[in-house]
């Protein structure tokens, strides 16, 4: 639960929050979690929460969703916060869920929220949210256009529109350098030109010095792409750590949350799944898929006996289940190597495109060697063995990155098209 404590209320929105300030550094550099925090239990009474609350603005400080932790600056007002979050909590990035904790640096502005997962009367399961504010632009129905741009000074002046142009909202001057990341296509762009009138998806409330800055300034196309990889790279992460859902009553169905849709709906009848309770993530034990279905907007797992565990739970396949280079490794490539690496980009001579291309020398070696990930230039260079580092703008995850060794160490199969 979300507690804030007051002379007059106490506001709940889906996570465990207690006044303590600013942690201190931990062992490795990073902040520790606070022992009062560390103290409260991940889901202290599951499902039920108290008044509906629309969420808060914050600036978040550091988040953590391993240990299920954060450490946010409230607006207004700029009160310190640490928080807990509770086991189901999902990550909203550029309009849909599926985020991880590396996707939301230090500064980044959210709105932190709870949504109500729909269910039969008497066990609702409740989900905590946080967001970026280009996740609620376009649920709202907002861009950001350009009025106008001072590049002397670094700033432009935006204002936002609807979908229809209507100005919905006053004008905010900017400033864009070193902490901003304007993204036009496939490129990222720091000291840019854009004309007035253009319309851009914006993260905005970023402060440096006292000065209100931008930190993502997107267009459409840049947009999608980034979707892309966030979809690529929550089937690595459930590859490595699985789905999370709750038994529903009568343990023959688990809901999974909405960060793993997608995920569920590529299971088929007769698949079999390692399942475990969140709290403990263990022991786990095996069940058999009987279907999936969609209802209102999740996906229900359905299987073939009764679940063992209860509550909120963990599925993931079977270690021993072969990676698809279709469904898994296509799409890392897609939103990482094609724009500069396919047959009609081939830059530093390097092409992956088509699949085929994977195992053709090139100027700086063999980009993938069936059985060999530490022969292999493709891994290499993702993963900072060899220079420069691939693709430049961002690092992968580790999740990625082991889903990535595992199909090449296994043999690099490429599987047919779905």
């Amino acid at each position: 639960m979300l507690r804030r404590w007051s002379a007059c209320a106490v506001v709940s929105i889906g996570i465990g929050l207690v006044t303590l300030g600013m942690s201190r550094a931990g062992a490795q550099g990073g902040p520790r979690m606070p022992g009062d925090l560390a103290r409260l239990p991940l889901d202290p009474a599951p499902g039920r929460f108290l008044a509906p609350q629309a969420g808060v603005w914050a600036e978040l400080k550091h988040l953590d969703t391993t240990l299920g932790w954060g450490i946010a600056q409230l607006e207004p007002g700029g009160q310190g916060y640490s928080f807990r979050l509770l086991p189901y909590a999902t990550l909203r990035r550029f309009g849909e869920p599926g985020a991880s904790a590396e996707d939301f640096p230090a500064g980044e502005r959210v709105l932190i929220r709870r949504a109500a997962a729909s269910g039969q009367a008497g066990s609702e399961r409740y989900v905590a949210e946080i967001r970026d504010e280009v996740t609620e632009q376009l649920e709202k129905g907002f861009s950001y256009r350009t009025t106008s741009q001072d590049t002397e000074s670094y700033s432009f002046v935006v204002e936002p529109v609807s979908t229809a142009d209507a100005v919905v909202g006053g004008k905010t001057t900017l400033l864009y350098g070193r902490d901003t990341v304007v993204v036009n296509r496939e490129s990222p762009v720091y000291v840019f030109r854009t004309a007035p009138g253009q319309k851009r998806w914006m993260s905005t409330g970023h402060r440096e010095g006292g000065a209100l800055m931008a930190r993502y300034v997107l267009d459409q196309p840049s947009l999608e792409r980034f979707r892309r990889q966030q979809r690529q790279r929550l089937l690595a992460r459930v590859r490595i750590h699985g789905a999370t859902g709750d038994v529903l009553a009568g343990a023959r169905e688990i809901r999974v949350y909405p960060d793993f849709t997608a995920w569920a709906q590529r299971l088929k009848a007769g698949d079999e799944l390692r399942l475990a309770t969140v709290q403990s993530l263990g022991p786990e034990s095996p069940v058999r898929v009987d279907g999936v279905e969609i209802r209102e907007g999740t996906a229900v797992v359905r299987l073939a006996a009764a679940a063992a565990a209860a509550g909120i739970v963990r599925l993931s396949p079977p270690a021993a289940k072969a990676i698809s280079y279709q469904w898994e490794i296509r799409p890392l490539l897609e939103t990482n190597c094609l724009p500069c690496h396919s047959a009609g980009t081939a830059q530093s001579g390097f092409a992956i495109s088509p699949p085929e291309r994977l195992r053709a020398p090139g100027r700086r070696g063999i980009p993938v060697v069936p059985g060999k990930s530490i022969d292999s230039l493709l891994y290499l260079t993702m993963h900072g063995d060899r220079n420069p580092r691939m693709p430049p703008d961002r690092n992968q995850s580790e999740a990625e990155l082991a889903v990535l060794r595992r199909w090449i160490d296994s043999g690099a199969v490429i599987d047919a098209a779905p």
